[in-house]
This record gives C-alpha cells, structure tokens and sequence, in this order.
C-alpha cells in the first residue's frame, strides 16, 4: 500500500494555518490533496491577498473536501 493510500484508508484529516503564504499556500493544499480526503485551512488574518486567493480556488470544486476558516484580525 502506498503511502497516499494509506493515509487516505486511515481517514485522517490535515489542518493548515496560514498567515501571508499567497505565493505558496495553493501548491501546499494541492499537495495535500495527494495525501488526504479531508483539509481544513486556517486563515489567520491575512493581510496579502492569502484569504481572497483560496477563495477564488475553491470557488471551483475541488477533488477533495477542503474547508476554509478565516479569522480577522490575526489572532497569533
């Protein structure tokens, strides 16, 4: 069983907290998406476009259940 697999059967779900990762937080949840049915994503007051960015992506469905939560301002 591979490693993907694996995760996938364990039915695991991976939390993601961002604070201003515009230019890289997309390749982070598609690589996930490899890895996990369930992501949730945490973002936590951002001021660089990261919260606008995720939610024009997933504004288009995606092959795995991602959810966004978003906090204003940054909580820390």
């Amino acid at each position: 069983m591979t490693l993907p697999e694996k995760a996938k059967s364990l039915r695991t779900c991976v939390i993601i907290p961002t604070y201003n990762n515009k230019g890289t937080i997309w390749q982070v949840v598609e690589d996930v998406c490899e890895y996990c049915h369930d992501i949730f994503v945490v973002c936590d007051g951002p001021t660089d476009g990261t919260l606008e960015l995720l939610q024009d992506r997933l504004a288009t469905p995606v092959k795995v259940n991602v959810n966004l939560i978003s906090y204003a301002p940054n909580r820390g």
